[in-house]
C-alpha cells in the first residue's frame, strides 16, 4: 500500500507501537511552546521573530547552526505535547501549520545534510504520536501528507547515511524510529532489520574497548550514547532483540561518561564539548543495562553499588580520572576532589582540540581549573572564535614557541588541521589510600621538545603537576592554568626569583621553575553553552630555555591566607597544608613517593 492511501485504521495506530513522546529538554526550555505560537524561535542563545510563515531556507544569524537547529525541528514535540497536555488547539494548529509549511516549501529531503534530517525524522515521529494523544483526532488530509513526506525523508535517509561516528548513530536510530513508529510503511521492516543491525556495528566500531568515543568529544560521546541508549530502549518496549556485544560496549562507554562528569554534575568539556549535564542518559543506562554502580554514581550516591576504584584511567582513549573514592571516611569534606587529564588523541570528526596534556580540576563543589569548552563553530567576524577555542593558548597545557601542538591554517572556507597530531602516550596510573598519580607525554612535529606531565593527587589536600621540557634548542615556554569564570576578579599575584604565587577565594597556586619567569594574567574565555561565553582569568608563566621543569602546587579550599606553605627546589617540594600536615615530595618520582607514603 503506498504511502498516499494510508489511514491511521491502516497503520494499525489503533494500538499503536510504544513510541515515548519526551521533549528534549536540551533544546527546548519550558516555554518553547509558546514562544513558537508567538512566533519567537530561540537556538544558541539567539532568539528570532519569524512570524507566521517564513522562509525555512534563510538564515536569520550570522551562524550556520541557527539554520540547522530550525530545520531540525525539536519545537515540534514541544508543541505536540503541549496540545496532548492541556488540550489547547492553538498548539496542535501550529504544528500542523509549520510541519505544513515545510513540506509545502517544497524542502528536499536531505536540505543541509543527512544528520539534520535523522533530526527532522526523529521529531517528527515523537511529535507525531505525542499529538495523535491528544483529545481530537488529526486531520486525514494532514495525516496523509506528513506519511508521504515522512517516508521520502527517511527513504532519502536510508540512501545517504553518513558512514560512521555520531551523525550516523543519530541517522540509524531515525531509521529504525520511524520502521517501528509506523509499521505500515512500504519499507518499514527492511529499514527496522537494517538499522538494528547497524546500529550495533556503529557502537563497536565508535567506542572503543575503554568505552571512549573515537571523536574525543566528551559531547558527542554523551549525545551518541543517548542515541544508542534511546535505540536499545525503543526496542525493548516493542519486543525487539539487542546484540549482547552491543550491550556489553554500551555498558562500557556509559561507564565512561560516568567518571567524566565532574562533582557538580557538568561534563569534563574536553574538545567540542558545552558543560552540561547527562546525568539523566547515565540514569536510563543504569536503567535499561541493570548496573548498580552506574545507578549510584549517575544519582548521586542516593542508590545503588559503590564502585570500587575511585581513580581510574581509559587506556584506549587516553584520559585519567584522579579522584577521592566515593566513599571516603578520612576526607573531612563531603564535596568529592576530582581531577580529569587528557592525554589522548586528536580525535576523529574535526572535533578535537589541541590540549593535550591539558585538565580539569574540581574541589570544594567547584570547577577551579577548567577547559574552555567549544563556544561556537562560526569563523565569521574580525575574531575567529572557533579557532581560539581550539588553540594551544587556551588550554592548561604549556605552549612552545607561541605554537599550537598541531599545524592549524586557514583553508578556502575554514582553518584546518595541516600537519600530524603530536605524539602521545598515557603512562600507568598509581594509586593507594589517600592518593593518585598519573603521568604522560606529548611530542609534537611543530618543534623538537618532549613534554613530560606528571601530576599527583593528594586526595582532600592538594595537586602537584610537573612539567618536564626536554630539547637542545633555544625555546619559550608558557605554562598556562585555564581557572573557572568566578575567578575573574579577586587574583592576588605574586612573583619572588623562581617562586610565584596566584590566590583567591578557597583556592591557592604555587608555581616554581627551574629557570627565572614571569608571572601574568591572561583575559581568557570559558563556555558553558554553545553561542555563550563567560570571561575567565588564565595564568600564564612564562620564561626562555632548553631544559625545563616546572612544578605548579594546586591546593583548593583556601582564603588566600598564609595558612599553607610551600617550598621548593628543582627536585623536590616542601608543602605544609592548612592542617598542620607536611609532605616532603620529590619530584623526580611522584609515583614512588607515593607508593612508599
Amino acid at each position: 500500500m503506498s504511502a498516499t492511501a494510508m489511514t491511521l485504521s491502516d497503520l494499525g495506530l489503533e494500538s499503536p507501537p510504544r513510541v515515548r513522546c519526551q521533549v528534549d529538554l536540551n533544546e527546548c526550555g519550558p516555554g518553547t511552546a509558546d514562544a513558537v505560537l508567538a512566533g519567537q524561535f530561540m537556538f544558541n542563545g539567539e532568539t528570532h521573530s519569524l512570524g507566521a510563515q517564513f522562509d525555512w531556507r534563510r538564515n536569520p544569524s550570522a551562524d550556520r547552526e541557527w539554520l540547522i537547529l530550525l530545520n531540525k525541528f525539536y519545537f515540534a514535540p514541544a508543541l505536540a505535547v503541549a496540545w496532548r497536555d492541556s488540550g489547547d488547539a492553538r498548539y496542535l494548529a501550529r504544528w500542523i501549520e509549520l510541519t505544513t509549511s515545510w513540506i509545502e516549501s517544497g524542502m528536499e529531503s536531505g536540505f543541509i545534510a543527512a544528520d539534520v534530517t535523522g533530526r527532522r525524522v526523529q521529531n517528527w515521529c515523537i511529535a507525531f504520536h505525542a499529538a495523535r494523544q491528544g483529545p481530537a483526532p488529526l486531520p486525514g488530509r494532514f495525516v496523509r501528507e506528513f506519511l508521504v513526506s515522512l517516508e521520502a525523508q527517511a527513504a532519502w535517509l536510508r540512501d545517504n547515511l553518513h558512514e560512521s561516528r555520531n551523525h550516523r548513530t543519530l541517522e540509524l536510530y531515525a531509521l529504525l524510529l520511524c520502521a517501528v513508529a509506523f509499521p505500515g510503511l512500504a519499507r518499514s521492516r527492511q529499514w527496522r532489520d537494517f538499522a538494528i543491525v547497524e546500529l550495533s556495528c556503529n557502537a563497536l566500531a565508535d567506542f572503543r574497548a575503554d568505552g571512549g568515543h573515537r571523536e574525543q568529544s566528551m559531547h558527542y560521546h554523551c549525545i551518541a550514547l543517548r542515541n544508542h541508549l534511546h535505540s536499545l530502549q525503543l526496542m525493548r518496549d516493542n519486543g525487539l532483540e539487542h546484540d549482547p556485544a552491543c550491550l556489553e560496549r554500551l555498558g562500557k562507554a556509559a561507564h565512561f561518561a560516568a567518571r567524566m562528569h565532574l562533582p557538580d554534575g557538568h561534563i569534563a568539556a574536553f574538545s567540542d564539548s558545552d558543560r552540561g549535564s547527562y546525568l539523566d542518559t547515565l540514569l536510563l543506562a543504569a536503567d535499561l543495562l541493570d548496573d548498580a554502580e552506574l545507578r549510584f554514581m549517575a544519582s548521586g550516591g542516593q542508590a545503588g553499588v559503590a564502585p570500587a576504584a575511585g581513580s581510574l584511567e581509559f587506556p584506549d582513549s587516553g584520559y585519567a580520572v584522579l579522584r577521592t573514592p566515593w566513599q571516603a571516611p578520612w576526607i573531612d569534606s563531603a564535596a568529592p576532589m576530582q581531577l580529569v587529564f587528557d592525554c589522548g588523541p586528536l580525535g576523529e570528526g574535526n572535533h578535537g582540540h589541541f590540549d593535550l596534556l591539558s585538565f580539569e580540576a574540581h574541589a570544594g563543589g567547584e570547577a577551579l581549573v577548567v577547559d574552555p569548552g567549544r563556544y561556537t563553530y562560526d569563523e565569521a567576524g574580525p575574531c575567529n572564535w572557533r579557532a581560539a577555542f581550539r588553540e594551544t593558548r587556551a588550554h592548561s597545557t604549556v605552549e612552545v614557541d607561541g605554537r599550537n601542538q598541531v599545524r592549524y591554517e586557514q583553508g578556502p572556507r575554514r582553518m584546518k588541521v595541516r600537519g600530524p597530531e603530536p605524539a602521545h602516550c598515557l603512562q600507568e596510573m598509581t594509586t593507594g589510600p589517600g592518593f593518585a598519580c598519573v603521568a604522560g607525554t606529548a611530542t609534537s612535529a611543530e618543534y623538537d621538545v618532549v613534554h613530560q606531565r606528571r601530576i599527583l593527587q593528594v586526595h582532600g589536600a592538594f595537586w602537584v603537576i610537573v612539567d618536564d621540557l626536554a630539547s637542545d634548542s633555544l625555546h619559550t615556554y608558557r605554562a598556562r592554568l585555564q581557572l573557572g569564570s568566578q575567578f575573574q576578579d579577586g587574583l592576588l599575584v605574586a612573583t619572588i626569583e623562581a617562586a610565584s604565587r596566584v590566590r583567591a577565594r578557597r583556592l591557592d597556586i604555587h608555581l616554581h621553575s627551574s629557570e627565572p619567569h614571569t608571572l601574568g594574567i591572561e583575559q581568557g574565555w570559558v563556555s558553558m553553552r554553545y553561542g555563550e561565553r563567560q570571561p575567565a582569568p588564565r595564568v600564564r608563566l612564562e620564561t626562555q630555555s632548553r631544559a625545563l621543569r616546572i612544578a605548579t602546587i594546586i591546593i583548593p579550599g583556601q582564603t588566600g591566607t598564609d595558612d599553607t606553605a610551600v617550598r621548593w627546589n628543582p627536585d623536590a617540594v616542601w608543602i605544609r597544608a592548612a592542617t598542620g600536615a607536611e609532605y616532603d615530595v620529590p619530584l623526580r618520582d611522584l609515583a614512588a613517593w607515593s607508593q612508599r607514603t
